[in-house]
């Protein structure tokens, strides 16, 4: 998990382009403006990119849609 040295991780699940975005610069703005950075490593739109992505890395927090249509 997070410490004084390390980002916590966040991987953006969801199939609204715009929605993953606005996520991103939220937390873009909270990590620069808290005690706690945070760090997006990337965003998907299928369950193939989040198990592709998931294999390769480890987040330490994935924000997923719980209506994510293509499942």
């Amino acid at each position: 998990m997070a410490n004084d040295n390390k980002k916590l991780s966040v991987l953006l699940v969801d199939d609204e382009e715009r929605f993953r975005q606005g996520l991103r610069t939220l937390l873009n703005f909270y990590s620069i403006n808290s005690a706690l950075p945070v760090e997006v490593m990337g965003d998907a739109d299928s369950v193939e990119q989040v198990l592709k992505f998931t294999t390769q890395k480890c987040p330490d927090l994935i924000l997923l849609d719980m209506q994510f249509e293509r499942m």
